[in-house]
């Protein structure tokens, strides 16, 4: 219905009128991105709103996420990607972009620039943390892993499993590390997490 009553407006709009057409072209992009997410079992006609989407607004980042979204479910990743880096060169916290991003990266074999994505993501939002982690963390042989209630023990859990695992002397923070804690306080400590030795 929104999209018939634009149509029917279109005509009338006076050509000097710029501003009015450009408006009009967003809010027809909307309605296609709206229709297209309607679609979901129905790839070709998603498919067609989206294009259409992006014809009239080139640079809406959602018309990008979800042409992106749609590439990657159908195995094209490098085709998601190029969408994905275009919203996000016009909007470099574009949460959703970015998390996509480092779901395509890693299916690329392109771990480290994942994990680069993720410090950007974490960077931009704190509470985005486990959605990066969930794409990006990989787990290693040997790897322990202490999971407690807030207020437990936490601490003293963390303290025995070091000592059991590199003696009584170990450096407590060098090896007692709070995952989602320490990337929610800074971001790069991804890095350190990543770099640690076995077993970690």
């Amino acid at each position: 219905d929104a999209h018939c009553r634009l149509e029917k407006l279109r005509p009338h709009v006076p050509g000097e009128a710029s501003a009015i057409r450009s408006r009009m072209d967003f809010l027809e992009a909307i309605i296609h991105i709206n229709m297209a997410c309607s679609k979901k079992e129905e790839p070709q006609a998603r498919r067609r709103h989206l294009q259409e989407a992006l014809r009239l607004s080139p640079d809406s980042g959602e018309a990008r996420f979800h042409m992106a979204s749609l590439l990657e479910k159908e195995g094209d990743v490098e085709g998601a990607l190029q969408h994905l880096r275009h919203a996000v060169r016009l909007n470099s916290e574009d949460l959703s972009c970015l998390a996509l991003t480092i779901r395509c990266l890693e299916r690329q074999g392109r771990h480290r620039e994942a994990l680069t994505a993720c410090e950007r993501l974490c960077g931009a939002d704190v509470a985005s943390t486990y959605i990066a982690l969930k794409e990006v963390f990989c787990c290693k042989e040997q790897d322990a892993f202490v999971v407690t209630y807030p207020r437990c023990g936490t601490t003293w859990m963390v303290q025995v499993v070091t000592c059991v695992l590199y003696g009584a002397s170990a450096d407590y923070n060098e090896h007692g590390v709070f995952v989602e804690g320490g990337i929610a306080t800074s971001p790069s400590f991804i890095w350190r997490i990543e770099e640690m030795k076995k077993p970690r």
